[in-house]
């Protein structure tokens, strides 16, 4: 092992920036801090390849176009003897295929990692069988999904749930001056989503909710911070409604804790979600929250205790939970804070890269004998 640490190896097939990337960058700078060797290996040009250079990691470009391609086997079976990989932790589908099947070729085996992010289909329970020693769930909802409907076994599937830099979520004081160049007035209530502008993630939902609402609180704006490939039905159904001067479309913004601390009710109306890094971060920032009962969303919002939840696809019960809210400050802002404390107890960072750590180390000594 170089310098007596064990080199980490990270795959992702994935060209996007989102928050399966934002873990994984996280993960490698709090190992790294802790002296593990980390590398990775990304698409050329690819989101995490840009950020994860930014902060002085070494990635490799590997071109994963398919699960079988030989080119990307040969790279990777490379990448593991030159650099010594002791752990591969492979993050999408192309990717853990080929890292699956380079470690059945290598003369060095790593211990190879799956960690799944996502809900939903797996195609193939080889993937997870076969070709990885352990996998890694970011939230109850996914490893049940996976003992019930794909017989993978139990034993096999730890939960490490991702957490948050905590501290960077909690201002001392609202920032106003956003709600300023958004023409949020002082006495009128913001309601927000932060999340991409894509079908599952709901937003029609709480267009369809905002009459309800706003007949009860006239005074009320809500705002969608994000991109995607949404964005002009979502405008289209806000001007079909006669809504406009109701509904702020922020695009993407990098401020993400200033904007959570200008937000009265954060709404997170998902038809899936695997976690919800949204709504950590939302909880963080001591915002009571109404979501989805879906994925792993109610393992994260306890009801009537850090928010609501609501059957997916719901507008009257989503525009019922936020009206709730608004009619009681005074509980709105004990949820939010009660929100903060479960965060602070569950979702932070150091918790993700201490669970992280302890599960490496116990693979490399049942493995290794080191």
């Amino acid at each position: 092992m170089k310098g007596h640490m064990p080199t980490i190896l990270h795959t992702e097939s994935s060209l996007g920036w989102g928050g399966q990337e934002g873990r994984i960058l996280r993960e490698a700078l709090g190992l790294r801090d802790k002296g593990w060797r980390v590398i990775m290996a990304c698409q050329p040009g690819s989101g995490l390849e840009r950020e994860a250079t930014k902060t002085g990691f070494t990635c490799f470009p590997v071109k994963m176009s398919t699960a079988f391609s030989l080119s990307a086997v040969n790279c990777l079976l490379k990448l593991f003897q030159q650099e010594q990989v002791n752990i591969a932790v492979t993050h999408s589908s192309i990717d853990s295929w080929l890292t699956g099947w380079s470690s059945l070729l290598a003369a060095h085996k790593p211990i190879i990692v799956r960690v799944r992010h996502l809900q939903g289909g797996i195609n193939n329970r080889f993937v997870y069988t076969g070709l990885c020693n352990t996998i890694v769930a970011v939230s109850q909802d996914i490893k049940q999904h996976m003992i019930l409907n794909k017989g993978i076994p139990a034993d096999k599937i730890q939960v490490i749930y991702s957490g948050i830099d905590t501290k960077r979520f909690q201002l001392a004081a609202k920032p106003l001056s956003l709600r300023a160049e958004w023409g949020v007035k002082p006495d009128e209530k913001l309601i927000g989503i932060v999340a991409v502008l894509r079908n599952k993630k709901g937003h029609r939902f709480l267009i369809r909710a905002a009459a309800a609402i706003l007949n009860r609180h006239p005074k009320t704006k809500f705002v969608f911070v994000g991109s995607g490939p949404k964005e002009q039905e979502i405008k289209e159904e806000i001007a079909q409604k006669k809504l406009d001067r109701y509904f702020i479309l922020a695009g993407k913004r990098d401020d993400i804790p200033e904007v959570l601390n200008s937000l009265d009710v954060f709404v997170l109306p998902s038809q899936m979600e695997a976690l919800g890094q949204a709504i950590i971060e939302a909880m963080a920032a001591g915002l009571p929250v109404v979501a989805s009962r879906v994925g792993g969303i109610p393992e994260l919002v306890r009801e009537g205790e850090t928010g609501f939840l609501v059957p997916p696809e719901d507008s009257n019960a989503l525009a019922g939970a936020i009206i709730k809210l608004l009619n009681q400050p005074q509980t709105a802002r004990q949820m939010g804070l009660a929100g903060q404390k479960t965060v602070q107890e569950n979702f932070d960072y150091h918790q993700m890269i201490g669970n992280t750590e302890r599960l490496y180390r116990s693979l490399l000594t049942n493995i290794f004998g080191s």
